[in-house]
């Protein structure tokens, strides 16, 4: 079963895929990503004090000595307590971001089952919907669970790990327990990195199957990606490093672009500067979208490639 899903021909699907339907992932995914920054900027707009930042700003306002000025500074830019704002705020982006997991469900129905998403924009909140939030809700427990391993196994090996908090004053005499912390974190992530290649690696196609079929596919996932795991952690290995490269070429181009703008803008005087810098950030600005939506597109058609394959080929 292994020679029917090759690492190059998941790669070369899913990013033909992010190239000829560029304009069918953007009207997935612009509504939803409208709908989640506008609205976690009402919403942080309503949640912060703005009176009390300008008195901040304006240096009326004593300076913090202790950290619990700094705290109480803190918690005074908000209309409330600063736990009760930032829980209001996670609940807010969580309720905003489901349209946006319904535009990737769109896009994992599309490649899955050839489903056309219809009309000029996808705004769904229906089953695939929720299917899918809840796949990647599933996918996010697991991670906060594998770093919770590794920082349990991390501190089972070292109990002195902590110690550090104990320690502030004297790091400058005796850096020990800064390294011993530090070398925690680094063994207990890296313990985190190992779970997490190989469950979500076994995981692969749940959030895209569940999205395509009528229930959430986490165990038949599991069992439906035996011995194709090589095969998948290559594929995905492969993607991030292509993304990565892609990303890095991107980054130069727009960078070389925008210093050959400024300078031939340099050249005209300021009025002329003026127009090009605007031009120069409209450019960038929408081909960092095109970009991003292209990037998102070879992302979501990947798990959904290994899901067509494995289920419906």
């Amino acid at each position: 079963m292994s020679e029917k899903m090759p690492v190059t021909d998941l790669l070369n699907e899913s990013f033909t895929f992010g190239f000829q339907r560029f304009f069918t992932v953007l009207r997935c995914l612009l509504v939803p990503y409208i709908i989640l920054i506008f609205g976690l900027i009402i919403v942080a707009v309503g949640l912060l004090d703005f009176d009390m930042i300008s008195r901040l700003e304006s240096d009326i306002m004593p300076e913090p000595e202790s950290f619990e000025d700094v705290m109480a500074i803190v918690n005074s830019i908000f209309r409330g307590s600063w736990q009760s704002a930032l829980g209001l705020f996670v609940l807010a982006a969580t309720v905003l971001s489901l349209p946006l997991y319904g535009g990737i469900a769109s896009i994992f129905r599309l490649v899955g089952l050839g489903e056309e998403p219809g009309g000029w924009f996808t705004l769904r909140l229906d089953g695939p919907m929720w299917r899918t939030f809840f796949a990647w809700l599933i996918i996010g427990i697991l991670q906060y669970v594998f770093y919770g391993i590794g920082f349990l196994i991390a501190f089972s090996m070292n109990p002195e790990m902590f110690d550090f908090f104990q320690n502030l004053d004297r790091l400058d005499d005796d850096p020990t327990p800064l390294f011993g912390f530090m070398g925690g974190l680094f063994f207990a992530g890296f313990l985190a990195l190992i779970l997490m290649m190989f469950f979500f690696t076994k995981l692969a196609p749940f959030p895209a199957a569940s999205a395509c079929e009528n229930r959430l596919m986490l165990v038949n996932s599991w069992s439906r990606t035996k011995g194709h795991f090589w095969t998948i952690l290559g594929g995905y290995i492969m993607l991030v490093l292509a993304l990565f490269f892609a990303n890095m070429a991107f980054q130069i181009l727009t960078s070389v672009l925008q210093g050959i703008f400024t300078a031939v803008s340099a050249m005209g005087g300021e009025a002329l500067m003026g127009i090009m810098v605007l031009i120069v950030t409209i450019v960038v600005l929408v081909a960092t979208i095109a970009f991003t939506v292209f990037t998102t597109g070879v992302q979501m058609a990947f798990p959904a490639v290994i899901y067509r394959r494995l289920w419906r080929d």
